[in-house]
């Protein structure tokens, strides 16, 4: 009787395995239809959402907080490891894919340094859960590129912001342009007596980390490692300038401060 009952359970066509599979295709349709409907509910409020900060609001938590329990769960689950990053994809696109267009949605109503802070915020709260598990890596590396382009572009935003309210933007620019059999001293950016003060000013920045220096925007990045790479970047730029314009004006004689040491301070 045991024997008969294992073969008859193992067939496909058994009404327990019919049952199980029913149950299962049902049960997972309407657990991608409430995301569909908490996706619905996004889309409709779009228009009537208000951001007082820059950081991920909390519908972007809350969501986040339901994903990593689903995976947690998922992560227990008896699928082969093989297929378990393709059977959890329509489950993580459903729940991600329509955040994240939302969340541009409500970033396309602030302005460009307040986007890219809010949107990396969002970005990384959303790929948090995701990088805790292996079968999740193909759309944790999609987020990871996102993220670089918007560091990428507060990096190049915030640095060309420094450099002009140090003076040194000016001065660079009136370096490259200069033709090569001109002497540097008869460029009127350039002339010893001004330069002097800009160097000087820049050399105080550097001390205090005050001023141009300071970088509020960047403090507004919630995830600590984001934050850091952003600091870091902009850092790197202006070193890079610095060094460009001390190589040109080395005739001069008047900058104090070595690329190194510059760089030193910046870190």
């Amino acid at each position: 009787f045991a024997r008969r009952l294992e073969e008859d359970l193992k067939r496909s066509d058994a009404n327990l395995v019919v049952l199980c599979r029913e149950l299962h295709q049902s049960t997972y349709q309407a657990f991608l239809d409430m995301w569909q409907q908490q996706a619905q509910s996004l889309r409709q409020g779009a228009s009537s959402v208000y951001v007082a900060s820059s950081q991920a609001p909390g519908f972007v938590l809350e969501t986040a907080n339901t994903l990593s329990e689903v995976l947690s769960l998922y992560e227990h689950a008896p699928v082969p490891a093989a297929e378990r990053e393709a059977d959890f994809l329509p489950i993580v696109s459903a729940a991600c894919d329509p955040l994240l267009n939302h969340c541009q949605q409500v970033a396309s109503m602030m302005g460009p340094l307040d986007r890219q802070v809010f949107l990396i915020n969002c970005i990384s709260t959303i790929q948090a859960p995701l990088k805790k598990h292996d079968f999740t890596a193909q759309r944790v590396s999609m987020y990871s590129s996102l993220l670089e382009d918007h560091i990428q572009a507060l990096v190049e935003s915030q640095a060309a912001s420094a450099l002009q309210k140090l003076g040194l933007a000016e001065r660079l620019e009136a370096l490259r342009r200069k033709p090569a059999d001109v002497p540097v001293s008869s460029v009127p950016e350039l002339h010893p007596v001004s330069l002097e003060g800009t160097l000087r000013s820049f050399y105080n920045s550097l001390f205090t980390m005050g001023g141009a220096l300071s970088l509020p925007v960047l403090d507004r990045i919630t995830n600590r490692v984001l934050r850091g790479e952003a600091r870091s970047g902009v850092a790197k730029v202006i070193s890079s300038a610095y060094e460009e314009l001390y190589e040109g004006i080395k005739s001069l004689n008047i900058a104090t401060h070595t690329p190194d040491q510059v760089k030193t301070l910046l870190d």
